[in-house]
């Protein structure tokens, strides 16, 4: 169970033992628990990955970039160690995990209440009835993959204001 009191977020066990108490300035709007740790959102949007095995004291692991000053009302955890977050304004993100960077966002017309991952697909709708769906399946491929699929497409490449074809790396660890 989670409670938030006295600018505290507290976990507790079924039990009723303290788990954790983390300290959290703002009003929380939104938590999630993850294999990283816990995920709290405060009504300004803001949106902060804490450990979940560690007492009060501590800081955030990560503060998650460009997140809209509103709460959020939807939380899930995406693919390849990534956060899906819809907002009251509308907005729908796709962050990274890792450091933080916002990786997509759209709106939607109206709070985005409703996330559902189904396969490779994110499909989302606000409370209006407004909707969207996005293919996530590139986040689930190997790196190698993607960077090599990439590669093949862009063979030219920006030097000293002239397009050039350049072929990747060789010494790049994707090179094959």
């Amino acid at each position: 169970m989670l409670a938030a009191h006295h600018g505290k977020i507290a976990a507790f066990f079924p039990d009723g033992q303290l788990r954790l108490e983390l300290p959290f300035t703002g009003r929380p709007a939104a938590l999630l628990p993850l294999e990283q740790g816990l995920l709290l959102g405060s009504d300004n949007g803001q949106l902060e990955l804490w450990p979940g095995d560690r007492l009060a004291g501590e800081s955030p692991l990560l503060r998650l970039e460009q997140t809209p000053s509103s709460p959020p009302v939807s939380l899930l955890a995406g693919p390849s160690g990534t956060l899906v977050a819809g907002f009251a304004d509308g907005t729908l993100g796709l962050w990274s995990l890792q450091n933080g960077a916002r990786l997509h966002q759209e709106k939607l017309h109206g709070p985005v209440v409703h996330l559902l991952r189904r396969g490779a697909r994110l499909h989302a709708a606000s409370e209006l009835g407004d909707q969207l769906t996005w293919d996530l399946a590139d986040f689930e491929r190997p790196y190698c993959e993607v960077l090599q699929e990439v590669w093949r497409s862009m063979e030219l490449v920006g030097e000293a204001g002239k397009a050039v074809v350049r072929p990747p790396d060789a010494r790049h660890r994707c090179r094959n």
